[in-house]
C-alpha cells in the first residue's frame, strides 16, 4: 500500500517523514460547541496541561470539530490520551503531526 503523493511504500516503523509530537494530542470527533475549556475538562488532572487549542471557525467562532491539548511530560500525554479514548469513544485521539521547521 501506499500512503504519500510520491508514491513510495512507507517506511518499516510506518511513519514515514512524518514525525509526531511526544507530548501534544490531536483530537478530532468534537462538537461544534467545544471550547478551550471543554478540551481542558476531558483531562483528569489539568496541572499538567501547557496549552489547549480548540480549532475555531474564524466566521463564527464554532469549533471545527478537532483540537489539541499539548503537556508538559510525555507520561501525562499518555495518560490523557487512554483517558480520553476510554470515556469518549466517539474521539479520535492521536499525537499530533511535529510542524517541520
Amino acid at each position: 500500500s501506499f500512503d504519500n503523493i510520491s508514491g513510495q511504500a512507507p517506511s518499516p516503523t510506518g511513519l514515514g517523514n512524518e514525525r509526531t509530537s511526544n507530548t501534544n494530542l490531536y483530537i478530532k470527533g468534537i462538537g461544534e460547541d467545544f471550547t478551550n475549556q471543554k478540551l481542558k475538562d476531558l483531562v483528569p488532572d489539568q496541572a499538567q496541561i501547557k496549552s489547549v487549542k480548540a480549532a475555531t471557525d474564524e466566521d463564527d467562532s464554532k469549533c471545527r470539530g478537532y483540537g489539541f491539548i499539548d503537556f508538559h511530560t510525555e507520561d501525562a500525554a499518555n495518560e490523557a490520551l487512554r483517558f480520553i479514548q476510554k470515556n469518549n469513544p466517539g474521539f479520535t485521539v492521536k499525537f499530533a503531526k511535529k510542524r517541520e521547521g
